[in-house]
């Protein structure tokens, strides 16, 4: 759907993940491996993601979007603009 040259509108989901990460790993693996490692521990760790919690993020998210009068514009801190 065009959006006359407009950005389309984007929403971030953000999913907080806790990989336990070894300090002797963090030490001893060179970059390289320790990208491998984390790859694949992240991949694991969403893979292990119960539905459910989909489910209910997006859920959430449609309840939102619902409920609030919309986006607004706000500040690097996090407050709103005001005009």
């Amino acid at each position: 759907m065009s959006n006359n040259g407009k950005p389309e509108p984007i929403l971030a989901w953000q999913v907080q993940l806790r990989i336990p990460v070894s300090l002797r790993l963090a030490r001893r693996a060179s970059k390289t491996a320790l990208e491998k490692w984390l790859a694949r521990a992240v991949v694991g760790a969403i893979q292990a993601m119960p539905p459910e919690f989909i489910v209910k993020s997006a859920a959430k998210i449609k309840a939102d979007l619902k409920g609030g009068p919309g986006p607004s514009l706000v500040g690097a801190d996090g407050r709103p603009y005001r005009m």
